[in-house]
């Protein structure tokens, strides 16, 4: 019981930073998005 425990403890922070990286990368790609249909400074 005590080395799945440890285990855990390796295997979870990697998941999160997996995660996160993938949640910041969708995030970035809706950003350009929006950036690229909407600029307030554009000059018709």
């Amino acid at each position: 019981m005590r080395n799945i425990i440890e285990e855990a403890r390796v295997i979870l922070p990697g998941l999160q930073a997996l995660f996160g990286f993938q949640t910041v990368a969708v995030s970035s790609e809706r950003f350009e998005d929006l950036a690229s249909s909407y600029s307030p400074f554009s000059m018709p």
